[in-house]
């Protein structure tokens, strides 16, 4: 039996999401602790983010969800790249958003661990002042 045009492309179009959705990377694991202070013996919640491998544009879904539940929190949230072995403009622009939000906020955002693809899109974007990320002298040329 012949299908019209219009069904086949439907057909299509919807197996389409259900490959896209199976190939996203896990995202990462959410730590919250908490720290005490013994200058003022007050304690301090830190939430720490530890991302993936990979944080490209296929990522940026679940990274948005993730990072979304830190902008409201008052703990001092951060951020571990040491695993992160591929990064894009997409993941990028996200990050800056969210540093972003959380300064207006009044939230700090901090960074931890050390990856060369982090950093060098860090420093290829000239977003080390936007991301309060700190450069090695040899990465900042």
């Amino acid at each position: 039996m012949k299908q019209s045009k219009r069904k086949r492309d439907a057909k299509i179009e919807a197996e389409v999401p259900a490959a896209a959705a199976a190939e996203v990377s896990a995202p990462v694991a959410v730590v919250t602790t908490t720290v005490e202070l013994p200058a003022a013996n007050a304690s301090v919640a830190t939430s720490i983010y530890k991302f993936a491998a990979s944080c490209t544009v296929r990522d940026c879904v679940p990274l948005k969800t993730a990072l979304s539940d830190f902008l409201g929190s008052n703990d001092e949230t951060i951020l571990d790249v040491s695993a992160m072995e591929r990064v894009d403009a997409a993941a990028m622009q996200l990050l800056y958003a969210f540093v972003r939000e959380r300064k207006a906020r009044g939230g700090k955002v901090s960074w931890v661990g050390d990856s060369p693809s982090f950093s060098e899109a860090v420093r290829l974007l000239g977003l080390a002042t936007h991301l309060d990320v700190t450069l090695r002298p040899s990465e900042a040329l």
